[in-house]
């Protein structure tokens, strides 16, 4: 939430903290005397701490160090951009600049995508927690970009929409390099990314962590969910199969050519998705890895220790292999690079065929 002061006198109201300050409604207490309030305050590159807020000046004072580790790094900076989508209408990207950040420098983004870049999600350290934190990418060198994407269309249209020309504005900025771009989703998010990667090839890599793929499935598993949020046909397969087919990334896995770290778990709720998708990428012959996780649910941020700095390290490794030509890290030991190395052949061989 934002903090508001208000002049009854005057009738007028000022907004406490700047845009990019955001305050925990759950984790606050006036202070007695009436001139403060103890709140959780939180940004993109702020990690939560508690503040005592003066209502008349606007000031914080830090009352809490929850983290003191965050105190020796730098975090990268969040930016606006608006744009407009394919249809002219008005649209809002965030854009967390590297820590290292200078101006005049292109550097490789990574598209993390979800729904609204105002949502809950985009507010907090990082846009996300857990192995989900941007900071992650942010601090070692890459730009990311959190696109609006609004639910009002079905999923093959607002992909394209709302997402290609935010990337585009993103790239008009000259912070983001248009040749090294990646896409990152989890989730939901990990079903728009594969309705989006089926549709464009400019993506250099992707990461697609625990979504659904084949709707038609989908809706067997869960029918409400499937016909009205995700598809926005309201309606069974059966009455309406062709925006079934036409929203489900499974079916037009001929056209990709984007190589994909595929992620999933066990005790997710859709983990059979993953298994099939990873059957299909491999029959279709597509440059895939999957990596899946056995005991852990569908939030990585609830994972083991162990698991969580797995996934982070495996992520961190395939977008310096696409992205930046990197085997620098641990993972570039022994056979996991060789078969990358496979992959990009492969991906480079789908590239040059004729696409339909």
């Amino acid at each position: 939430m934002r903090v508001v002061t208000i002049d009854l006198s005057r009738k007028t109201t000022n907004v406490i903290a700047d845009e990019f300050t955001y305050f925990a409604a759950d984790a606050a207490a006036v202070v007695h005397n009436g001139t403060g309030v103890v709140l959780g305050v939180e940004g993109p590159a702020k990690p939560f701490d508690f503040f005592l807020v003066h209502l008349d000046s606007g000031k914080r004072e830090r009352l809490t160090i929850l983290n003191p580790q965050y105190d020796g790094y730098t975090f990268g900076a969040p930016r606006v951009i608006d744009y407009r989508n394919t249809t002219g209408d008005p649209r809002t990207g965030l854009l967390l600049l590297p820590s290292d950040y200078r101006p005049g420098t292109k550097y490789p983004t990574i598209v993390f995508e979800r729904d609204r870049s105002n949502a809950w999600f985009a507010r907090h350290f990082g846009f996300w927690g857990g192995p989900y934190n941007m900071e992650l990418y942010a601090t070692r060198g890459y730009a990311v970009l959190y696109p609006d994407i609004v639910l009002t269309r079905t999923p093959r249209e607002r992909v394209t929409s709302d997402v290609i020309p935010g990337v585009g504005a993103a790239v008009a900025t000259g912070i983001v390099d248009a040749n090294r771009l990646a896409l990152y989703g989890h989730s939901l998010g990990a079903y728009h990314a594969m309705m989006l990667l089926v549709q464009t090839q400019q993506f250099k890599a992707a990461i697609v962590s625990q979504g659904y793929y084949n709707l038609f499935t989908h809706y067997a598993e869960n029918p409400g969910y499937t016909e009205g949020f995700v598809t926005g046909t309201f309606g069974p397969p059966w009455e309406r199969p062709e925006s079934y087919v036409a929203n489900s990334p499974y079916f037009f896995l001929g056209q990709l050519t984007t190589p994909i770290l595929l992620v999933g778990s066990s005790r997710d709720a859709y983990f059979e998705q993953g298994d099939a998708l990873f059957a299909a990428l491999q029959r279709a012959n597509k440059p895939t890895e999957y990596i899946r996780y056995e005991d852990e649910a569908h939030n990585a941020a609830s994972w083991s220790l162990g698991n969580r700095r797995d996934y982070v390290e495996h992520s961190l490794a395939w977008f310096n292999f696409w992205l930046l030509g990197k085997e620098d890290t641990e993972l570039a030991k022994g056979e996991q690079y060789t078969r990358w190395r496979e992959l990009w052949k492969l991906q480079e061989a789908n590239r040059n065929r004729q696409i339909p």
